[in-house]
């Protein structure tokens, strides 16, 4: 009660059943959430304030989804505006303590603290705040080192380390927030074949990439889980540098389907986002491992093109940085059949398993976390053995500030039912912050 937009709005039940219809309206955005639906009646208004969400399946972890990206309700009159203005795509508007007040795309957005902020601003220290895309991260950090920006968030190794060695600099870490992988288009010629799958994974120089591009800062990953991580499977290993495998599936596949072979070796076309300087090192090491095997052709493309490309499965195989939710039933969207198919596809690599879908649903359902774990678990066996996944490096998402800036990593959840006792809120997941309570000393 009382919540209202930036806008002057008011957020009520009518105003969230119109955010998730605009939501399953989308032909692309729908599909991380249409199937967790019933066909019919999603949503019932309940009163003004409160909304009933009719789900497909029992799902203990629904909130996690509602406090994600699609759960960020937007003003109901915004959304009318830019259904007739899709400049105004750019300028969206919230409930939250800071709204924006400018931005260019791909280059900066300015946000100003909300001074009618529903829970009032006495503990909202900041007046401004702006953030800058900076295509170069070792440059960010260099410029962070100088005292050009107060914060930087990367999870370029190149910037962690110059951020480690920066007097007056700050860093947290976190390997806990996803995946560095290689992944393959299951669905089309050659990887639709797991021989080619299983050569690709098996001539993959892994070392040469932990070395050469986690320079010590990341740790190597068998599975879309940390080894801390409660859901990991120790059991799963993921498999390289095993060259010597690598040829006899070749030359079987090449003689079963000469087609899609020259010389003796699978053509393939290996897609990365770029200009970059780094995705072109990576590029580098990896096809070093895959040329023995593969005709190797390289298409970079804008980060923007990238991504359509991938999602419209025009691609073969892609260099990719995903999964390491907090919540393990969140990468049901990437991995299940259900967004496997179509035009547009969030199951990237396309492949279909039911039994990896009951698992990931037996999972989504279970209240008990020892239940949870072992479905998840399950999860990655099948995953591992489906080679469509090549898991390199669990990514560090690096926090880096100057001294100055404080409370950067102050926020609490709601106080345990239990104890009383709020506990600390993860600053910096898979490069997501809060700054609200964030303050620069003087």
């Amino acid at each position: 009660e009382g919540v209202t937009f930036h806008d002057g709005a008011a957020l009520n039940a009518d105003a969230v059943i119109k955010h998730y219809e605009t939501i399953l309206e989308d032909p692309i955005i729908s599909i991380a959430i249409r199937s967790a639906f019933v066909e019919d009646n999603r949503f019932e208004k309940i009163d003004d304030l409160t909304v009933q969400f009719n789900l497909a399946r029992p799902d203990a972890n629904w909130p996690a989804t509602a406090a994600s990206q699609l759960g960020m309700i937007t003003s109901p009159d915004w959304l009318d505006a830019v259904a007739n203005d899709e400049t105004l795509n750019q300028r969206p508007v919230g409930t939250g303590p800071f709204r924006i007040e400018s931005r260019q795309q791909d280059l900066s957005t300015s946000v100003v603290r909300n001074e009618e902020y529903w829970q009032g601003t006495d503990d909202i220290y900041l007046d401004r705040i702006e953030f800058f895309i900076e295509t170069d991260p070792a440059l960010g950090a260099e410029r962070l080192a100088s005292g050009d920006l107060d914060v930087v968030v990367t999870s370029n190794s190149d910037a962690t380390l110059t951020l480690r060695d920066a007097d007056g600099v700050s860093t947290i870490e976190n390997n806990l927030s996803g995946e560095n992988f290689a992944m393959m288009n299951a669905s089309q010629p050659p990887f639709d074949d797991i021989r080619a799958r299983q050569a690709l994974t098996f001539s993959t120089e892994r070392e040469a990439y932990i070395d050469l591009i986690g320079q010590g800062t990341r740790i190597p990953a068998n599975s879309m889980y940390h080894p801390d991580s409660p859901y990991h499977n120790p059991d799963v290993v993921q498999e390289a540098d095993m060259p010597e495998l690598a040829g006899p599936l070749v030359e079987e596949y090449c003689g079963e389907v000469p087609d899609q072979c020259t010389d003796g070796k699978i053509n393939m076309e290996l897609q990365f986002s770029g200009p970059s300087t780094l995705q072109t090192r990576i590029m580098d090491i990896l096809s070093a491992g895959w040329e023995p095997y593969f005709n190797v052709t390289r298409q970079q493309l804008p980060e923007d093109q990238h991504i359509t490309e991938v999602a419209t499965g025009q691609w073969q195989v892609s260099t990719w940085r995903q999964f390491g939710e907090a919540a393990p039933t969140m990468e049901v969207i990437w991995l299940s059949c259900e967004t496997a198919e179509g035009l547009v596809a969030l199951n990237w690599t396309r492949t279909c398993d039911p039994e990896r879908d009951a698992l990931l649903y037996e999972a989504r359902a279970a209240e008990d976390e020892a239940a949870v774990t072992a479905a998840m678990q399950g999860v990655q066996e099948l995953v591992n053995t489906q080679y469509a996944y090549i898991f390199l490096t669990h990514a560090n998402w690096t926090l880096g500030f100057q001294d100055a800036v404080k409370d950067i990593c102050g926020n609490q959840g709601p106080p345990d039912a239990t104890t009383g006792e709020r506990p600390t809120v993860l600053c910096n997941g898979q490069g997501r912050g809060f700054f609200h309570n964030t303050w620069i000393a003087q």
